[in-house]
């Protein structure tokens, strides 16, 4: 696809979405469990293995992501995987082989477009005019992702005003940026695996119940569910029970 088509499509996406600024987890989650009714994952995979994939079965959208990764680095997969549902519609899974290079390189310009907008980063560090490691840190915690993605969005918009040092670690940017500037509070955890393990729980249930009480699962076919997912089904009837 056109570079200029992809970053329309992230920017009329968060014009729909009703988004300004940054987009935290939390929006993320809220956003692709009810705006897209996605199931989201999050599983320690190890730091090696990859960041994430997205996956369609019978109509039902899934998404994985490895936990073993730095938070900043989940963010932007979330994203990525966000621009194959936008982008690549009518298949069924993604990023598993990772073979696709062209829809790979789609969907990273989707999710730089869409957390980190052109218009609004302009607004926002337009004024900078030299961008050293310090502004690629700022940049980074403003926007909720690694280091590394700040930095190459960066220089997508900025160009030739990026001065910043590859060589150096974020760890180490981080501890000099705290010395230097004390009163500023950076988030180390964006930095760092967070290690979640995460499964959707209570939209799994809901789905269960409304299967359940529309009769269109058996109490036996309950059972089996609720055994796969290590519930009690007896707690579980009870406690929808409650909920009338």
């Amino acid at each position: 696809m056109i570079k200029s088509d992809i970053s329309s499509a992230a920017a009329d996406l968060r014009q729909k979405l009703n988004l300004a600024g940054p987009v935290s987890k939390d929006i993320f989650v809220d956003i692709l469990e009810n705006h897209y009714e996605a199931y989201l994952f999050y599983y320690p995979l190890g730091q090696d293995k990859i960041s994430g994939f997205a996956k369609m079965q019978k109509g039902i959208k899934f998404i994985f992501i490895n936990s073993s990764q730095a938070l900043g680095r989940q963010n932007f997969t979330l994203a990525h995987e966000l621009g194959h549902f936008e982008l690549h519609q009518g298949r069924e899974s993604w990023d598993i082989d990772g073979k696709n290079q062209t829809r790979e390189r789609d969907a990273d310009h989707f999710a730089a477009c869409f957390l980190m907008p052109e218009e609004e980063c302009h607004d926002v560090f337009g004024d900078t005019k030299i961008f050293t490691d310090f502004d690629v840190l700022r940049f980074s915690q403003y926007y909720r992702v690694s280091f590394e993605d700040a930095r190459n969005r960066i220089a997508t918009l900025f160009k030739n005003r990026l001065k910043s040092d590859k060589a150096e670690k974020v760890h180490d940017i981080v501890k000099k940026a705290q010395n230097l500037f004390p009163e500023q509070n950076f988030d180390y955890s964006l930095y760092e695996p967070s290690g979640e393990v995460r499964e959707p729980v209570l939209k799994f249930t809901d789905k269960m119940k409304q299967a359940y009480t529309e009769a269109d699962i058996s109490y036996g076919k309950l059972i089996e569910l609720c055994q796969n997912r290590k519930m009690n089904p007896l707690e579980l009837i009870d406690l929808w029970g409650q909920d009338h």
